[in-house]
């Protein structure tokens, strides 16, 4: 699960490295959802509410997790098409939303 909330951020699983590392479950986990079709997705590092958070730093974040997806690109075999925002939280205006 999700990691330590701090300061309106929830802290990454495990200090942001590979959240399979070192976690049977977890990489089962992942492991049977590749193998029922589902694709893998990104996500942020801190997952900061884009709300709270001024544009660039939260593309910052995206890239911050770029290891951590591409980890998670290689076990699956695909490439990431999807994003999904922390909170479902797309921005308050237009231009957050792009």
């Amino acid at each position: 699960r999700g990691g330590e909330r701090t300061g309106g951020r929830r802290r990454p699983p495990d200090g942001g490295r590979d959240v399979l590392e070192g976690h049977p479950e977890r990489q089962a986990a992942v492991d049977a959802w590749i193998e029922a079709g589902f694709e893998v997705g990104n996500h942020t590092y801190t997952h900061p509410s884009l709300a709270e958070t001024d544009a660039g730093t939260y593309v910052a974040d995206i890239e911050t997790n770029r290891p951590v997806i591409e980890s998670l690109e290689k076990r699956a075999g695909q490439h990431v098409h999807y994003f999904r925002a922390p909170y479902l939280d797309e921005g308050n205006t237009e231009a957050d939303r792009r």
